[in-house]
């Protein structure tokens, strides 16, 4: 055995969606994976590495990196998947099944999957430097995702060998569901599984988050309406908070009504009118007006902060485009927010889906966000400004909501 290789089997569980899909050797990148790795290694050294680990070593540089190079390598072509939320009765009947995969995905790219998972080859003349990468590349898989959606799953791997010899090696044991999971809980405080294991798990995902975020909307079976449950948690804190979908909505009629040029030929009335809780009658109503004066904050960023949202129009035929743009305040030093992740993860390992809860960045506390609405003709006119909460409890608010998930102990 050469005693500067190190040889990682993976196995794959969940497609990767590649931005170069149609090329051919369109693989799991090594310049997203070596950067990941050695913030890992490092994070649980909890110290720089030795400078003869670097590269750059001669002059010290480079010391968050660490001197070796890699290599991805595969035995077969992938299988190449379409990736959609809902297939409609034409995708069906043009898109094989066993092609087709529902999930958190609104693009173009395809899934790619190997059926025989992957191999990466290791390479460094400090063998220090791949015992670390031995003694950290299982869990670094377990924790991570690649590709395009990781953190909606896609991209999951897990380590199925090294050196050519399975897992049974590693722990004492072969590697199973309850490594997993155990490894999952050594990193976070919570870790969710489902209780309802009959859906695929990126299906299963899309689901879930949608139901979390922005609730839960089929136009062809009015029975799947459901609401989201960020706006269910925060409509019921005391003093109750609105989301910004509604004073969205409310700034869009608003725009209609006035029959403001250029935009009155543009624009429809929204599909849904916006709904509320009555302080009243403590139930949902559903009206451009409010019954009572309101509190309104950019809710949804606490669960990932997007470019833009889409509104669709009455009778469905088209969407408006709102877009979202942080606003630092006036003479402040802050930086200005493009996008943060979400602090929800999900992973998946076999056939069932994990949902892990990391911290929220605090720096998406009490920020203030600019709306404007777009039209494919027309240039953007501003809607609204309105600041993202003082704070959220994610823990308290997933033990709420998650009621068909089982928290792992």
């Amino acid at each position: 055995m050469n005693p500067f290789r190190l040889t990682v089997t993976l196995k794959q569980h969940t497609p990767l969606l590649h931005f170069q899909h149609n090329q051919a050797g369109a693989i799991l990148r090594a310049s997203e994976v070596k950067p990941k790795l050695d913030k890992f290694i490092r994070e649980r050294r909890e110290s720089d590495f030795p400078v003869k680990w670097r590269i750059g070593k001669e002059k010290g540089e480079h010391k968050n990196a660490l001197d070796y190079s890699l290599w991805v390598s595969a035995s077969e072509t992938p299988q190449v998947l379409v990736i959609k939320t809902f297939f409609n009765r034409t995708d069906q009947n043009v898109i094989l099944y066993s092609q087709r995969r529902v999930g958190s995905y609104f693009g173009d790219a395809k899934g790619l999957e190997w059926r025989d998972g992957l191999t990466i080859t290791f390479s460094s003349f400090e063998t220090d430097v791949l015992d670390q990468i031995y003694q950290h590349v299982v869990p670094f898989f377990i924790l991570h995702n690649f590709g395009q959606r990781q953190s909606k799953g896609f991209g999951s791997f897990t380590v199925s060998a090294i050196n050519e010899k399975c897992l049974d090696g590693y722990g004492g044991k072969s590697f199973a569901k309850s490594d997993f999971e155990s490894i999952l809980q050594q990193s976070f405080a919570t870790v969710y599984r489902p209780n309802d294991q009959t859906y695929r798990p990126l299906e299963l995902i899309h689901k879930e988050y949608q139901l979390l975020k922005s609730g839960r909307n089929n136009p062809w079976n009015s029975n799947e309406y459901r609401k989201s449950a960020l706006f269910l948690y925060f409509v019921n804190q005391n003093p109750p908070i609105r989301w910004e979908k509604r004073k969205i909505k409310q700034e869009i009629n608003g725009v209609t009504n006035k029959q403001e040029k250029p935009f009155a030929a543009a624009l429809k009335q929204t599909s849904k009118l916006p709904i509320d809780l009555s302080k009243r009658t403590c139930e949902i109503y559903n009206s451009y007006t409010d019954e009572q004066p309101n509190e309104y904050r950019y809710i949804r960023a606490l669960l990932g902060l997007a470019e833009a949202n889409e509104y669709q129009t009455e009778g469905g035929d088209s969407t408006y485009l709102v877009r979202i743009k942080h606003e630092p305040i006036n003479g402040s030093d802050e930086d200005q927010i493009e996008r943060l992740a979400s602090p929800i993860l999900f992973k998946v390992f076999e056939n069932s889906a994990y949902l892990i809860a990391g911290e929220v960045n605090e720096n998406i506390f009490r920020k203030s966000f600019q709306f404007s609405l777009s039209t494919q003709s027309i240039n953007a006119r501003n809607l609204t400004t309105l600041k993202t909460p003082d704070s959220f409890d994610l823990p308290g608010f997933l033990k709420e909501s998650l009621t068909t998930w089982t928290k792992l102990p």
